[in-house]
Protein backbone atom coordinates (compact mmCIF):
# COMPACT_ATOMS: atom_id res chain seq x y z
CA UNK A 1 0.00 0.00 0.00
CA UNK A 2 1.65 3.11 -1.02
CA UNK A 3 0.51 6.04 1.38
CA UNK A 4 1.82 8.60 -1.35
CA UNK A 5 -1.36 7.96 -3.30
CA UNK A 6 -4.51 10.86 -2.83
CA UNK A 7 -6.65 7.51 -3.69
CA UNK A 8 -6.24 6.07 0.01
CA UNK A 9 -7.94 2.71 0.37
CA UNK A 10 -6.04 0.19 2.12
CA UNK A 11 -9.35 0.68 4.26
CA UNK A 12 -8.95 4.18 3.96
CA UNK A 13 -5.68 4.34 5.28
CA UNK A 14 -6.76 2.33 8.42
CA UNK A 15 -9.67 4.58 8.36
CA UNK A 16 -7.46 7.57 8.61
CA UNK A 17 -4.76 6.36 11.15
CA UNK A 18 -7.57 5.66 13.59
CA UNK A 19 -8.87 9.51 13.51
CA UNK A 20 -5.43 10.61 14.26
CA UNK A 21 -5.09 9.05 17.21
CA UNK A 22 -1.54 7.28 17.03
CA UNK A 23 0.43 8.90 14.61
CA UNK A 24 -0.07 12.74 14.23
CA UNK A 25 2.21 13.86 10.92
CA UNK A 26 1.91 16.12 8.59
CA UNK A 27 1.08 13.62 5.73
CA UNK A 28 -2.17 11.91 8.20
CA UNK A 29 -3.31 15.80 8.62
CA UNK A 30 -3.25 16.64 5.08
CA UNK A 31 -5.05 12.93 4.30
CA UNK A 32 -7.79 13.98 6.53
CA UNK A 33 -9.45 16.36 4.22
CA UNK A 34 -13.19 17.25 4.59
CA UNK A 35 -13.68 15.70 1.12
CA UNK A 36 -11.97 12.33 1.95
CA UNK A 37 -13.95 12.43 5.61
CA UNK A 38 -17.25 12.50 4.42
CA UNK A 39 -16.77 10.04 1.84
CA UNK A 40 -15.77 7.85 5.10
CA UNK A 41 -18.83 9.08 6.49
CA UNK A 42 -20.80 8.08 3.55
CA UNK A 43 -19.10 4.77 3.98
CA UNK A 44 -20.41 4.50 7.33
CA UNK A 45 -17.09 4.47 9.05
CA UNK A 46 -16.87 7.95 10.80
CA UNK A 47 -19.76 10.21 12.10
CA UNK A 48 -19.63 13.80 13.07
CA UNK A 49 -20.69 14.65 16.09
CA UNK A 50 -20.64 17.93 18.21
CA UNK A 51 -18.33 19.19 15.26
CA UNK A 52 -15.54 15.98 16.26
CA UNK A 53 -15.03 13.09 13.76
CA UNK A 54 -15.36 9.49 15.52
CA UNK A 55 -15.37 5.48 14.59
CA UNK A 56 -18.63 3.81 14.33
CA UNK A 57 -18.52 0.36 14.63
CA UNK A 58 -17.85 -0.78 11.17
CA UNK A 59 -14.84 2.02 11.17
CA UNK A 60 -13.20 0.73 14.66
CA UNK A 61 -13.48 -2.71 12.97
CA UNK A 62 -11.62 -1.63 9.76
CA UNK A 63 -9.20 0.50 11.99
CA UNK A 64 -7.99 -2.38 14.05
CA UNK A 65 -8.84 -5.65 11.59
CA UNK A 66 -4.68 -6.61 10.68
CA UNK A 67 -4.40 -7.30 7.25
Amino acid sequence: MSTESPDLSVIEYRVIRSLMGRLVSRRNRELMTAECMFDLQKKGMVVRDSGQWKLTALGLMFASTPF
